[in-house]
């Protein structure tokens, strides 16, 4: 089954908004190490300066 996939630019969106809720599943901070929130906060500062 090959998947497709539809891109849509912003320009084609009447509305954006804020569901208020994080990407990262709840209460796993808990589980993290210091290093590991480092390396997240690394990775996405890596990907939003391309």
């Amino acid at each position: 089954m090959e998947k497709k996939q539809r891109v849509i630019l912003r320009n084609q969106l009447e509305e954006i908004r804020s569901t208020g809720k994080s990407l990262m599943p709840e209460g796993l901070e808990k589980t993290m190490k210091p290093q590991d929130f480092a390396d997240v906060t690394e990775y996405i500062r890596q990907k939003d300066s391309k």
